[in-house]
């Protein structure tokens, strides 16, 4: 069975390179395509290796086994002369790092990848042709949960599971700013414990913090061997980030001022002024009652937030005064969408125990005057009352959130709108919204998906978007395998907005997608048999659920 792409980046055409690319990566390998044909450009393979890493002391050794080469013992991390191979196929080992997260810099030339069991972030570099070139390599004390690049193309901000946010250049230019200790950061002598017998509560932790005091233990930390710089922390594991410009003043004295926006698993959304002032915090946006997983700035209302997570709902902000403008349920939504298809239904009524066929029934009667297919716009606010009758048991765990600027037909700028598009953890749809000019947030349609999905590709000029598909696990199920009778070869899918002249725009397959997305589809990735394994690679957001905190 192919290995599905978990993660996509759109690259846009530019002045430089003409063609439009499609960047997927699958496990450790990366694809690049080209998007008007579905042809395979380039592509790149992290291997395994039993050498030291070059930023730092050996990493704990893991068996890797291969049904290609013999057992051995080797380190999760690359060697100093680590470059990737192109092309090449074969078995993909569960314990090489595969690629987490791609982001883009804005002028198209390079690409920041992060592999996920190495804490690595790479950078490539990707030249007219489309030809992938690894250039560095950064190995992070604690795993990276989020990257974005600033407008300037000139630094990487990371942040990890630890809660902390670094800024790294992007080309290292200089070694005068390398061996960087996090002595440093941290006062030498003794370790500072984050936890304290306030914070605690199980008596296991209590005595493990007992200890630790009693002990006196001086902790060294690894020395991260590249430029970088702490900007903030959080106290608990930061999920999402994203870097926000709000323009102040008239013509004649503009003024930008520059915030970066984190939230994690503690129902946190922070804002923090930019770089060189990171440490001041300007508010919190404050309200979700679960996990904060994506956060989401549109790129044409860049004084909105929208957010979403463990709740049942999404939220809208006024993000620089910290005000709630609208809540948004979503969980109606996904009962809806179960509703009209009940093959899903019966295995996401197999998948979650804690789902009661009689809550579903309920959402049956309540939702059974709603239209199927292509659902009429919807208020959130009648949303919200209907969601509101029967008891929250369908969990969500909305996985991404992005944006796309609508400029109309004809590209006419008095047209132009914003469109939010949401996925959930082990539902087989999209949500697509309209953000309107009272900063409304509207529900349009739900489109249906041949799986899961798991990853998506923004090509705003294109007003298109490339989604990539779980063709492994049954639809509704992270769990559940495919068999012989649901097996499928469709990796990717695409979708466009169309409209009319009532402005009505709804998302449709575009037929000049078909061709490529079949052709890459035939292509492929790599075959893979480690299905029982690839459960907890693609699927890991529910688990940021904190136990005993269910509605």
């Amino acid at each position: 069975m192919k290995h599905p792409f978990q993660s996509l980046l759109a690259c846009p055409s530019n002045d430089d390179r003409p063609v439009d690319l499609l960047i997927a990566a699958a496990g450790a390998h990366l694809y690049a395509f080209n998007s008007s044909t579905g042809g395979l450009v380039s592509s790149w393979r992290q291997e395994s290796t039993s050498s030291a890493t070059p930023n730092g002391p050996p990493e704990k050794k893991q068996k890797l086994s291969s049904a290609e080469t013999e057992t051995v013992d080797a380190p999760i991390a690359p060697p100093d002369e680590q470059s990737g191979k192109q092309s090449g196929q074969g078995n993909q080992d569960s314990n090489i790092p595969y690629f987490a997260q791609l982001a883009l810099t804005r002028k198209g030339g390079h690409i920041v990848a992060v592999t996920d069991r190495d804490k690595c972030i790479k950078l490539f570099a990707l030249d007219i042709s489309g030809q992938l070139t690894l250039l560095s390599e950064r190995f992070m004390p604690k795993r990276p949960s989020a990257i974005a690049i600033t407008d300037d193309d000139a630094t990487i901000i990371c942040a990890d599971k630890f809660g902390d946010v670094y800024a790294l250049p992007l080309l290292e230019t200089s070694n005068e700013d390398r061996n960087i200790p996090l002595q440093e950061l941290h006062p030498k002598g003794k370790r500072r414990l984050s936890a304290n017998l306030t914070t605690i509560h199980t008596d296991s932790n209590k005595r493990a913090l007992h200890s630790q005091l009693r002990q006196g233990k001086t902790a060294e930390p690894k020395s991260i061997d590249f430029s970088h710089q702490l900007l903030l922390g959080h106290v608990s594991m930061i999920t999402d980030l994203a870097l926000a410009t709000i323009v102040e003043g008239g013509v004649s004295e503009r003024k930008s001022r520059n915030y970066v926006i984190t939230c994690d698993r503690d129902e946190h959304i922070r804002i923090s002024r930019g770089m060189p002032q990171s440490h001041f915090i300007e508010g919190y946006c404050l309200g979700h009652k679960q996990f904060v997983n994506r956060i989401c700035v549109p790129k044409s209302r860049p004084n909105i937030l929208i957010s979403g997570g463990g709740d049942d709902c999404l939220y809208v902000w006024d993000w620089m005064s910290g005000i709630a403008l609208e809540r948004v349920d979503i969980q109606s939504l996904v009962k809806r969408f179960l509703n009209s298809n009940p093959d899903f239904l019966d295995i996401y009524v197999a998948e979650d125990s804690n789902l009661k066929s009689t809550t579903i029934e309920q959402g049956r009667d309540e939702n059974a005057h709603s239209k199927t297919g292509v659902e009429s716009a919807t208020t959130s606010s009648n949303l919200h009352s209907s969601s509101a009758k029967s008891e929250s048991v369908v969990h969500i765990a909305i996985t991404g959130i992005w944006s796309l600027t609508d400029a109309g037909e004809g590209g006419r700028s008095e047209e132009t709108s914003t469109r939010i598009l949401v996925t959930c953890e082990g539902i087989p749809a999209l949500f697509a919204f309209h953000l309107s000019s009272g900063n409304s947030l509207t529900y349009d349609q739900s489109l249906p998906l041949k799986g899961n999905p798991l990853g998506t590709a923004i090509y705003e000029s294109l007003a298109s978007i490339v989604v990539s598909i779980d063709n492994v696990h049954k639809p509704c199920s992270t769990t559940q395998t495919r068999d012989s009778s649901t097996n499928s070869d469709v990796l990717l899918q695409c979708f466009s907005l169309k409209g009319d002249n009532n402005d009505s725009h709804v998302w449709e397959e575009n037929a000049k997608w078909v061709q490529p997305i079949e052709h890459i589809n035939s292509q492929g990735s790599f075959e893979t048999s480690s299905l029982d394994e690839m459960g907890g690679l693609l699927y890991s957001v529910e688990s940021f659920r904190k136990r005993g905190m269910e509605d």
